[in-house]
């Protein structure tokens, strides 16, 4: 049954006013609170939230931004290969002033300015610079790879919220109105017994079965305000009712028929995996840059400079020089030798975390499969468990108007009608979680696939 907040409110209120009036139990009414200003959700589904939360969630923007970030440092890497410009101007302030002292020359007393030009192109590093490229590549997929994962999380979180906030007011709603039956049905013992057709245990039964039903509705308001909290959290708002949430279901995707293909298919394009691999490769390169850098660097070198008046020659003069450059850096105390050590290393640590993601992975896709095998199977007995309660509920009153059953066990089958109904909706919603749940664990968690 779809039951606004607001008037889910208004119903149990008349009940218990009700109540209160044709009973000498004063049960104590516990209005659902509203934890924050209620806000039109003009029909939106899970998908709907989801979609506005993508775009506003600070998280999930701070993952973006890094992607980002890492993107344009990739371009940058490029940019080693490309020749390097170097241009100088500088003037005397004053005149430089030239005095030969030993050596033979004209002392001189001019105004010198000069300009250098100057251009340098990588030839060769032994595959450090490709390497640096590379690593900007791994560092960028590692970005995207957990903007993947932030998402995912993100969109667990909110099918989580939105599926919850749902069970919770129908829940209640539930619970209401089997506080409401078990109204009538007190109202009606007690006609009976001012009319000589009924006992006192009888109303007192009602009585308690009532007191009951308004624990458990008690117990699903405090459940409710919980998933509003909860819901406020994630999408920083509520929806205006029940009536306007789309009921959940499953999501976009055909669950594989067997534990083995569904974890096949979760490590094809794991995330998580990924993210062990790109840091694998991200310390391979390491090495190879630290390992680079123990050897010489080839660089071809153009200069040109245009002077006047510089070093007490009078006059304007021009050089140009073309060289090949190779330098060769070494320092004594071995810092490259034991950086590159130490790098190496790392492939090993890293290597070793693949192989724990990869059974991390194949844990978490297991456990998600098999869990939601099971709320399947317990989903269908409480459905069944349903029907046989309402058959029960149904010949019972039947046989109470003939005399051949007592008050108790009408009440105590709708009790249990009430209870198996809760039961079956709440299995019915934990098999969309575990469904939500088993697609982040495969990794193939999408905005696409959630349920419209």
């Amino acid at each position: 049954m779809r039951i606004s907040i607001f008037s889910t409110t208004v119903l149990v209120s008349l009940a218990l006013t009700n109540a209160a009036a044709q009973t000498p139990v004063s049960p104590v009414p516990v209005q659902p609170s509203t934890p924050g200003a209620v806000t039109p959700g003009g029909g939106q589904g899970l998908a709907d939230f989801a979609a506005e939360l993508v775009k506003v969630d600070r998280k999930l923007g701070i993952a973006r931004a890094e992607l980002e970030s890492a993107e344009l440092k990739q371009k940058a890497a490029w940019g080693d290969w490309a020749p390097e410009l170097s241009l100088t101007r500088w003037q005397s302030v004053g005149k430089e002033k030239t005095d030969y002292v030993t050596a033979a020359g004209t002392d001189s007393n001019l105004k010198a300015d000069e300009t250098d030009f100057k251009v340098t192109q990588l030839l060769w590093d032994f595959g450090k610079t490709n390497s640096k490229i590379r690593s900007s590549e791994s560092t960028a997929e590692l970005s995207r790879n957990a903007y993947v994962i932030a998402e995912q999380s993100l969109l667990l979180d909110a099918s989580s919220a939105y599926i919850n906030l749902y069970r919770s007011m129908t829940a209640l709603a539930l619970a209401t109105d089997a506080e409401r039956a078990l109204l009538e049905q007190l109202t009606l013992e007690q006609k009976r017994k001012e009319a000589g057709a009924g006992v006192a245990t009888d109303v007192l039964q009602a009585q308690a079965q009532l007191q009951g039903a308004q624990a458990r509705r008690v117990r699903a308001q405090i459940a409710s305000q919980q998933a509003q909290f909860r819901f406020v959290n994630i999408f920083g708002r509520l929806p205006s009712s029940l009536e306007s949430m789309r009921k959940p279901t499953s999501p976009n995707f055909s669950i594989p028929e067997s534990l083995e293909s569904a974890v096949k298919i979760g490590l094809d394009g794991n995330p998580t995996m990924r993210a062990a691999k790109l840091a694998t490769a991200l310390a391979v390169e390491t090495r190879r840059q630290s390992t680079a850098s123990m050897l010489p660097k080839i660089e071809a070198v153009y200069d040109k400079k245009e002077k006047d008046n510089v070093s007490g020659t009078a006059g304007r003069k021009e050089e140009t020089l073309t060289k090949l450059n190779v330098t060769w850096a070494f320092n004594l105390g071995f810092k490259d030798y034991y950086t590159n050590a130490a790098n190496a290393k790392l492939i090993v640590g890293s290597e070793a975390k693949e192989v724990d993601a990869l059974r991390n992975a194949q844990e978490e896709i297991s456990s998600a499969y098999r869990t939601l095998m099971l709320t399947r199977q317990s989903a269908a007995v409480l459905s069944q468990q349903v029907e046989s309660s309402e058959k029960f509920v149904e010949l019972a009153k039947r046989e109470r108007e003939v005399g051949k059953r007592s008050l108790l066990d009408v009440l105590a089958g709708e009790a249990t009608l009430s209870g198996a109904k809760a039961d079956a909706f709440s299995a019915e919603m934990d098999v969309l979680l575990s469904t939500y749940s088993l697609l982040k664990a495969m990794g193939k968690l999408e905005l696409s696939r959630l349920a419209k």
